[in-house]
């Protein structure tokens, strides 16, 4: 999904329909681009709380080998976790890692990975392990949170209700277990 369906969803979501237009055109009659702006920060934020909490965010990149082996510093994105390795025309290759290398038995191959989410801008695409969570979700909670920086917190308590709602149909929390505190 692209940052800029989301940030058009909540837009539309806050009844905002000159900020529309204006990603939809770019015919700005006022502020729409500063409040564009404020949304796609918000966008990243909710990502970054949903790959955290919820789902992993996913990247595929090709990948060159040398020597059966690569760096996993030298990928695009932080790889938490191969989920993996195809060869250019798509078939599943047997890979290992050990923490410090991706090792496979081709020269290319395409790795997909999941990973923390960088910050992105406005045209970049965000994929996630769960294909089910939507730009229509993800833009809930950024209509959400946009609520709470213009101090509508009733507006923002409607929007977090139903996103919570919306995303509890989707998919589980990642880490369900919170270990007890002790006293002393």
């Amino acid at each position: 999904m692209k940052i800029k369906d989301i940030v058009f969803a909540s837009a539309n979501f806050l009844g905002n329909d000159r900020v529309a237009t204006y990603i939809e055109s770019g015919y700005q009659v006022g502020n729409e681009a500063q409040t564009v702006d404020r949304l796609v920060r918000l966008a990243n934020l909710v990502i970054t709380e949903l790959s955290v909490s919820y789902v992993s965010a996913v990247f595929t990149e090709n990948v060159t080998f040398s020597e059966g082996k690569v760096l996993l510093s030298q990928f695009y994105l932080n790889p938490l976790k191969i989920v993996s390795v195809t060869d250019l025309n798509g078939n599943e290759i047997e890979f290992s890692t050990d923490g410090v290398y991706l090792r496979c038995g081709v020269g290319q191959a395409v790795v997909t990975y999941e990973c923390y989410p960088m910050n992105m801008g406005l045209y970049d695409e965000i994929n996630f392990s769960n294909p089910k969570l939507g730009a229509y979700t993800v833009a809930m909670a950024v209509a959400a949170e946009y609520c709470l920086t213009v101090c509508d917190f009733d507006c923002a308590v409607v929007w977090h209700e139903k996103y919570v709602e919306q995303l509890k149909a989707i998919t589980p929390l990642k880490n369900t277990y919170v270990k007890q505190r002790e006293w002393l």
